[in-house]
């Protein structure tokens, strides 16, 4: 006998509607057996697969595994009761034998996927004013305020007299107050700009302290968040106008409700005094020092 035979032939694949040309070469092993080396070529698909197999002469039975990990009891012969089926899923597939191909456009849904390793369609929609926070592994989506970034959420403007009785943090006159809510947890950042009409003393120093107050406090947080503006005496009693920024930082936890109130009181003096300017918050995500 030659070291090796062509073997050609045809796999019914299971029983199905065509067959499969098999082609490949039967060789002698030193220790007796025959070993089946041969090449499936499906049908209609081309898909090939390689099968090896040794086979004892003596009974014409041995066995089989093949290139994408199947395995089995080979016979040459007709189907042989007792000798156990073609090893391949339930669904008569072998492993590896779907892709793009075989799946027909439109026939994956979304009953179909794994939602933990793949994201479905995105349904949904956010009204005016409002833009997508989140999207769901179901594809659903939250909205939030468009507002959610650092920008101008609400603003002001005052024009109010400091009263002269308006000598203490307690006794401060209110110039301005913003109550909002804000669209998400971070830091409002409330500014006040504006000018104050000062008239100067003949003996004395006219001198006012402005800045931002939550509701509630009962002494100035933080001499570093307010400013104090002021001039010296002047024979001729001169108005004087004096610009100033007072802004300060306040933690800010969404949804929930803050009052913010521009302040001024007199350090000192009585002449007549008017401030005048903007009041603004902004909101920014994240907290800052």
């Amino acid at each position: 006998m030659p070291d090796a035979l062509v073997v050609d032939g045809a796999d019914n694949q299971c029983g199905a509607a065509r067959i499969a040309a098999a082609t490949g070469q039967a060789l002698i092993h030193p220790d007796g057996t025959v070993g089946l080396n041969f090449t499936i070529i499906g049908s209609p698909d081309g898909k090939a697969s390689h099968v090896a197999a040794v086979v004892s002469p003596a009974s014409g039975s041995g066995t089989w595994t093949d290139s994408v990990g199947n395995s089995g009891t080979f016979a040459l012969s007709a189907a042989v009761p007792g000798l156990p089926a073609r090893p391949v899923p339930a669904s008569g597939l072998g492993v590896a034998a779907i892709t793009t191909v075989e799946i027909a456009a439109g026939a994956v849904g979304a009953s179909d996927i794994n939602t933990a390793e793949v994201q479905a369609r995105v349904a949904g929609a956010c009204p005016a004013g409002q833009a997508i926070g989140a999207v769901s592994a179901t594809g659903a989506v939250t909205c939030q305020s468009a507002a959610d970034h650092a920008g101008s959420f609400k603003r002001a403007t005052y024009a109010s007299n400091v009263a002269t009785t308006a000598v203490s943090f307690a006794t401060a006159t209110n110039l301005s107050t913003l109550t909002f809510a804000s669209p998400v947890s971070g830091t409002a950042i409330a500014t006040a700009r504006g000018y104050c009409n000062m008239v100067a003393s003949t003996s004395g120093v006219q001198n006012v302290v402005l800045g931002t107050a939550l509701a509630g406090e009962t002494a100035v947080n933080s001499f570093s968040d307010w400013v104090a503006i002021g001039i010296v005496a002047d024979p001729a009693a001169s108005l004087h106008q004096l610009s100033f920024i007072a802004e300060r930082g306040v933690a800010v936890t969404a949804g929930a409700p803050v009052t913010l109130t521009f302040k001024a009181y007199r350090e000192s003096g009585v002449n007549p005094m008017d401030c005048r300017g903007s009041y603004r918050v902004l909101i920014h995500p994240s907290t800052l020092p």
